[in-house]
């Protein structure tokens, strides 16, 4: 952004202005995280849009969206100028990307997944397989620092259920036969700690955090206490991924204040030595306040996010949100992204987490070793 911003400074001062006074320049300031209304919520209603930072109204929802669109379009490296879709559009692309979906591959077939154990019905859901793996980040050292992010809002807990549509409306909802969000997303958390801790012998565990309309820090989880700590998880409440993301980097930096600075608006900063922070975030549909996510994620270098989304079999909705989660990783490389629907085949989704969170191509065999139920000492 530097190239553009100093192009506006000296040859379109006035926008500049209107930008800077906006916060275009800035990080998204910490006390925002937890406001249900903040200058990131206000509604572009005029017709003229925005005076002096947008030329048009363009369908945008709120001002977070507008300078996520903005930020996208003058990074350095941006070839052509990135449109928000159309509802219609939206749809279109996520019926295409849900018709692309196939037979997950047999070899990861377990009888301990979630599906089998519930009976839910037989076999696994189609899958869209993930994009083939493409190192960015370097691959994980010990000094990385590992946390899973959880969403626990009311949709976790629901009974699934599909939605009927008459082409774009939709008119009703239908009984899915499939695990509840909330089941999945414990069996993935087990199957990913056992796995990380065979990979670098931190037997301690990893640190995990749950966000609603508000956060909390569970603990450290580990092969042994993860169904004690899942005690204390409530179920409920809205998607406000801010908080949770807060609240992660509070932790993290806390562990490693040493090598990073403190503002008192901005938050925590940092450092050229500061560890790198590699989370594991868990969602079931989309966060009310996901575009100031992306923005934030978009200005950090210390941290590799790797999503993982959960969502009913069939249901347009769920691809319509993972087209936008696959946009996201497609133009910011320190994000990843797996999604899966229905009765999930938890290895395989673990599989592919684990080659995008630790930042190389773990093969078939390596992955069989991790998954090996780790050894502990008294």
């Amino acid at each position: 952004m530097t190239g553009k911003i100093a192009y506006l400074r000296a040859r379109q001062p006035i926008q500049y202005l209107h930008l800077l006074r906006a916060g275009y320049f800035e990080p998204i300031p910490v006390a925002w995280a937890t406001q249900a209304s903040n200058p990131l919520k206000f509604s572009i209603e005029a017709a003229a849009g925005w005076r002096g930072i947008t030329p048009a109204w363009r369908g945008y929802e709120d001002t977070a969206e507008e300078r996520l669109y903005w930020v996208l379009n003058h990074r350095e490296g941006s070839v052509g100028l990135r449109m928000k879709p159309d509802f219609i559009s939206e749809m279109d692309m996520a019926r295409a990307r849900m018709a692309t979906a196939v037979e997950p591959p047999p070899e990861y077939y377990s009888a301990t997944d979630t599906c089998h154990l519930q009976h839910t019905s037989v076999g696994y859901s189609k899958q869209v397989m993930p994009k083939p793996f493409v190192a960015y980040d370097r691959p994980e050292v010990p000094t990385d620092d590992t946390m899973i992010l959880l969403d626990v809002s009311g949709s976790m807990g629901f009974e699934p259920r599909r939605p009927r549509y008459d082409q774009y409306l939709i008119t009703g909802f239908t009984k899915s036969t499939q695990p509840k969000n909330k089941d999945v997303a414990k069996a993935i958390i087990r199957r990913f700690t056992d796995a990380m801790t065979n990979h670098d012998h931190q037997f301690r565990g990893y640190d995990l955090t749950t966000f609603s309309d508000s956060a909390e820090y569970i603990g450290t989880i580990n092969h042994q206490n993860l169904s004690n700590m899942w005690g204390r998880i409530r179920i409920g409440g809205g998607t406000r991924v801010m908080t949770g993301w807060q609240k992660v980097k509070e932790l993290h930096f806390q562990k490693h204040s040493e090598s990073a600075t403190h503002h008192p608006v901005y938050g925590w900063q940092a450092g050229p030595e500061t560890p790198m922070l590699r989370l594991l975030l868990l969602l079931d549909g989309e966060a009310m306040d996901m575009d100031e996510f992306e923005l934030d994620l978009l200005g950090l270098s210390w941290a590799h996010v790797t999503i993982f989304l959960i969502g009913v079999d069939g249901c347009p909705h769920h691809h319509r949100h993972a087209n936008e989660l696959q946009r996201i990783s497609d133009v910011n490389h320190h994000v990843s992204f797996v999604d899966a629907q229905g009765n999930t085949p938890e290895r395989f989704v673990t599989h592919e987490l684990l080659k995008r969170h630790l930042g190389y191509e773990v093969s078939m065999t390596e992955f069989e070793q991790m998954e090996e139920l780790p050894e502990y000492t008294a």
